[in-house]
This record gives structure tokens, C-alpha cells and sequence, in this order.
């Protein structure tokens, strides 16, 4: 089992559901129900830390709309059932820093976020993000720094515990200390398309082989039609920055091909996974410290491309982007924008910039760091982010359309006048 390229942890619910004897037919309702009582109870948390309904809503409606929800709620994959399990921790963590029942909302933030990234082991920045996110929510609620100390430090061994327990277990029996043996694997994608023949004498000895491998199977593929090339620059010239901050989608496209066509290829016939994929790890960050231009462009390019694909390509942001603009050009052109219907929910906002900023950060680092930001990377990652439209949407429809929001700026606006001085046809 701790050999394995995945953690069997969601294979086990599979078959506890029935898996292939009943066709996964317990699977899509089973992940449709934990992510609906997952909303209900983040939306609950975020209410009960201190935010108003309106900014709770703004948090949750997207879920259940979102580019993941809709496209992989069928799909026997761990990602509907780790993501639901996220924001069960969030909400967990949400009650902690509220400061009530400190022990058991450590509990269940341990148990939901550990198994969430048990399950999906690209969850792992949440380790370093939640903690952080509890600095923050802790310091808007008023907490000193001194005071912050004991939760953030109960907070940090929470999510930390379910990983050093199970890496343990792996490093004792395999020697490697990490959830699965694949981010190795996973990487030499991007190292393998970074890879050009200036950079093969740059690299320590016992890579050098697998580099100039790579690098001639890379060529020989695009040369035959079976994976595209570096494209040319204004120069004439295949130059890997210029492509990866200009068409970094042709490098997403070729990622697969460097993958499984090449770099599966240079796996010794007595080497084990583990000592594969170790060695695929410490091949890509030889690659990097020895171009680390080439991997700042890569950062920027797929930073790019994941910006692109949360915010154009996401059917919640979109919707509520444009039903915000509409509305607020509605507005406009009603006459109810007015000074007496001002203000701004800034410690709403606060709030909301804790969970979907941290939530957002947690899941970009891995999309574009060691690999290149897939759709269904993506779609999880902007999950959340409908919520800031959301909330300027409901904001905007809450001071200028609803009755009780104009009658006070009419009121006022009257009580100035002295009615003395008017005829009394007026009066």
C-alpha cells in the first residue's frame, strides 16, 4: 500500500459503496450529498466566526455551480469528496478562531483537512497556507499576537499531524518521507520541456544522461508530427521564456507527451517507483538551479494560464461578473446611485479575502510551481473566487433596488427643507 502511485484512501470508499459490482452507482449521489452538507456547514462557520448572511452566501452559492461541481460530481475521482472535505476543515477552522470549542474544532480540522490531502495528495499547501489563514482571521477578531500564539500553534500541529503520521509510516517502509511517491514524476514534465543542450553540461553527472535522453526524444517527437515544438520567437529562434510567457499553452499541451513518451522511458528495469520517482525529484531541481530564468518564465506563463482559466473560463465569476456590471450600470441609469446609499462592508470583506485568498493560494502554488495548471486543477482552485462579484452583486442590490434602502436617503433629503417657507399649495 505505501508503495503505491496514490494513497488507496478514496479506492476504499469506492468499494465500500458497491465500486464496479453495482457500476459506481453510489458514487456521484454519495459526493453530491457530502459536498451539499459541506456548503450547508462552511456557510453556517462562516456566519457564527462573525460574517454577515450576505457574505456567507456570497462564500457558498458558486459551490454547488462550479466548473468542478458540474463537470466531475459523476466521475469516480477523489476530487468532489478531498475538496469537500476542504471546506469542512475551513469551517472547522473558522469556529477555532471564533474561540469556542478550541479542542474539538482542532479535531475536526486535523481529520477533515488530513484527509483531504490523504486523498488528494495536491492539497498538501494547505499545511503552511492554514495556519496563516488563522493568523489573519484571528487578528480580525481583535486577538492580540501574544494571544494568537496558542491556537495558530494548536492550528499548525492539526493539519500537520495526519501527514508526519502517515510519511512516517511511508519513510520507515519505503524511505520516503512524502504522502505519495509521484510529485517527482509529475515534475520531470516541466524540467524535461525546460531542458535545452547548453543545459545538460550545467547539471551534476548523474543527470546528465537522462537530460541528453529527453532532449533528443523531445526533438525526435516534434520532428515526426507526435508533439509540438518550441514555437519561434520574432527571431527565428525556439526560445523556451518566449514561449512559456507568450503561447504557454503549447508547453501545457506538450507536458504529457514529455511524461509518458520520454520520460517514462528512462526508468532503470531494477529501479522500484519510490527510487524513481527520488530520482526524478532531485533530476528537476537540478534542472531548475541550473535555469532559473527558464523557471521564473515557466512560474509567470502558467501563473498566466491558471489566472486565465479561473477567471474567463469559470461560468460562476463570469455570470455574476457580468450580472454585477449590469446591475450596477441598471443602477446608474435609475438615479439610485447616491451618496446616501454608500458604504462598504469592509470587515466582510476582510473575511472573505481570508478564506477564498487562502483557499485560492493553497491550490495555485502546486498548479504552476512543479507542474502546469490543468483545467481540473483549475476549476478546483477557482472554486470559490464567484465570491467577490457575488458579494459587490448582493451589495449593490441591497443599497439600491430595496425599498428600505432608498426610503431613508428620501427622508433625508426632505428634512432638510423647511416647509414654512413654502406656499401652501406646496405644503
Amino acid at each position: 500500500m505505501l508503495y503505491m502511485q496514490r494513497t488507496p484512501f478514496y479506492g476504499w470508499l469506492v468499494e465500500l459503496l458497491g465500486g464496479e459490482a453495482n457500476g459506481f452507482a453510489l458514487v456521484p449521489p454519495t459526493q453530491f450529498l457530502v459536498l451539499g452538507m459541506a456548503t450547508l456547514i462552511l456557510f453556517g462557520a462562516v456566519q457564527y466566526y462573525g460574517a454577515s448572511a450576505r457574505a456567507a452566501l456570497a462564500v457558498t452559492l458558486p459551490i454547488p455551480f462550479s466548473n468542478s461541481a458540474l463537470l466531475f460530481l459523476n466521475d469516480v475521482h477523489p476530487e468532489i469528496l478531498a475538496t469537500s472535505l476542504v471546506l469542512v476543515g475551513l469551517a472547522c477552522l473558522m469556529a477555532l478562531c471564533r474561540g469556542a470549542a478550541t479542542l474539538p474544532a482542532a479535531v475536526g480540522l486535523g481529520l477533515s483537512l488530513g484527509a483531504a490531502y490523504l486523498m488528494k495528495p495536491a492539497f498538501i499547501m494547505f499545511i503552511p497556507v492554514v495556519p496563516s489563514m488563522a493568523i489573519l482571521l484571528l487578528r480580525l477578531r481583535g486577538a492580540s499576537w501574544r494571544q494568537c500564539c496558542l491556537p495558530v500553534s494548536l492550528v499548525a500541529v492539526a493539519v500537520t499531524l495526519p501527514f508526519a503520521i502517515y510519511a512516517g509510516l511511508r519513510y520507515a517502509e519505503t524511505g520516503s518521507f512524502q504522502v505519495v511517491s509521484y510529485g517527482g514524476f509529475q515534475s520531470s514534465g516541466m524540467s524535461g520541456l525546460m531542458l535545452r543542450p547548453e543545459t545538460i553540461a550545467k547539471l551534476p553527472r548523474e543527470h546528465r544522461d537522462r537530460a541528453a535522453f529527453i532532449v533528443e526524444q523531445r526533438d525526435a517527437l516534434a520532428a515526426q508530427g507526435q508533439m509540438l515544438p518550441i514555437p519561434l520567437n520574432s527571431q527565428n529562434v525556439r526560445s523556451f521564456p518566449s514561449a512559456a510567457l507568450g503561447y504557454f499553452d503549447v508547453l501545457a499541451r506538450s507536458n504529457d507527451n514529455v511524461l509518458y513518451d520520454i520520460v517514462s522511458g528512462t526508468r532503470g528495469r531494477s529501479e522500484s517507483w519510490v527510487e524513481f520517482d527520488q530520482s526524478l525529484q532531485a533530476f528537476t531541481i537540478a534542472v531548475v538551479k541550473a535555469e532559473p530564468a527558464y523557471y521564473a518564465a515557466w512560474v509567470i506563463g502558467a501563473t498566466t494560464r491558471f489566472v486565465g482559466l479561473a477567471t474567463v473560463a469559470n461560468a460562476t465569476f463570469a455570470v455574476a461578473s457580468f450580472a454585477l456590471a449590469g446591475l450596477f450600470c441598471l443602477a446608474v441609469l435609475c438615479g439610485r446611485v447616491t451618496k446616501a446609499a454608500g458604504g462598504a462592508g469592509s470587515r466582510d470583506l476582510a473575511i472573505v479575502a481570508v478564506i477564498v485568498g487562502g483557499y485560492t493560494l493553497a491550490n495555485y502554488l502546486p498548479s504552476v510551481l512543479m507542474t502546469f495548471p490543468a483545467r481540473r486543477y483549475v476549476d478546483t482552485a477557482a472554486l470559490l473566487l464567484a465570491t467577490f462579484p457575488l458579494y459587490a452583486l448582493f451589495g449593490v442590490w441591497g443599497r439600491w433596488f430595496q425599498p428600505s434602502h432608498r426610503e431613508p436617503a428620501l427622508k433625508s433629503h426632505w428634512s432638510q427643507v423647511d416647509l414654512s417657507e413654502l406656499p401652501p399649495s406646496a405644503r
